[in-house]
């Protein structure tokens, strides 16, 4: 059994801080780490097991998530942002779709948007909105409701939408 105690990258560190989210990927595997620290006249990331987002203990290679050899020359280190929408019904005078990023404040991102869902189109063909198994997503797609604030026409409500595919290592 073979164990890497604390991970440690080698790479240009320039827009790297400490608590941002990274993806380690030699093209054929790929992890999700959480930066603790970085150390710009070394050139070094170190990413500590003790870090709810690490893996704890330890990352541990016989186990098949990471790659035997580690993370050569050539790996890519991508930084990584995690969002979240919701509807804010509460706190403006206007509904408001909000977008959540790791590690920051909420922002708004549109006003008199009557309604927000996610679909998901799975690889036999069928849409839901509550997956089972993230894997079998095929598509993403996400529609927001707009709604008109005019006196005059208080019904007419729009939606817009796109789909994408979700990439994958």
């Amino acid at each position: 059994m073979h164990w890497i105690f604390s991970l440690e990258l080698f790479v240009d560190v320039t827009g790297f801080n400490p608590n941002d989210l990274i993806l380690v990927t030699n093209g054929l595997q790929a992890n999700m780490v959480q930066i603790t620290s970085t150390n710009s006249s070394s050139e070094k990331i170190g990413c500590n097991p003790a870090n709810p987002y690490n893996s704890p203990g330890g990352y541990k290679v016989s186990d098949g998530h990471w790659p035997a050899s580690g993370y050569g020359p050539g790996s890519l280190v991508e930084k990584l942002t995690l969002s979240s929408y919701y509807m804010d019904r509460t706190s403006y005078r206007q509904p408001a779709l909000m977008r959540h990023e790791y590690g920051l404040a909420p922002q708004i991102c549109a006003y008199n948007v009557d309604g927000f869902r996610v679909w998901y189109q799975m690889q036999n063909g069928t849409w839901t909105r509550n997956p089972l198994n993230m894997l079998d997503v095929q598509k993403v797609m996400p529609v927001v409701a707009t709604r008109l604030s005019d006196p005059r026409r208080p019904a007419l409500v729009d939606s817009v939408w796109a789909a994408l595919r979700p990439r994958s290592f």
